[in-house]
């Protein structure tokens, strides 16, 4: 079995609900969405690895940017696959925390167009 590493630059390991995901979110539900934004390109940029960043990119766009969504979405599928390598035929079980799903699940969820660029 494998255990993906979540990659979160400026966490507060003695805080685990004060880390940089968490207080974008925050901003976004306060209605500051340039600042939860600006949080998760400031990770990006420390860190390509970031899934998450990635993720919740694609997530304040979707509803009105799909396509733009899609693009985040598959930046973050792709970092996660250079992880494993092109021989990888191990398991991520989902009881593990930071254990994702694989690219072909999210191929399914984001449709087959995402992959054309």
């Amino acid at each position: 079995m494998f255990e993906m590493e979540q990659v979160l630059p400026g966490e507060d390991l003695d805080d685990p609900f004060n880390d940089p995901i968490t207080r974008s979110n925050d901003l976004k539900d306060a209605g500051q969405w340039a600042e939860a934004i600006m949080i998760l390109m400031e990770l990006c940029q420390e860190d390509l690895r970031c899934l998450d960043a990635h993720t919740h990119l694609g997530n304040f766009v979707f509803d009105h940017h799909p396509q733009d969504a899609i693009r985040h979405y598959e930046v973050g599928l792709r970092i996660g696959e250079l992880s494993f390598g092109a021989d990888f035929t191990g398991v991520l079980a989902w009881g593990l925390i930071d254990n994702r799903p694989s690219d072909s699940e999210i191929a399914d969820w984001i449709g087959t167009e995402a992959h054309q660029y």
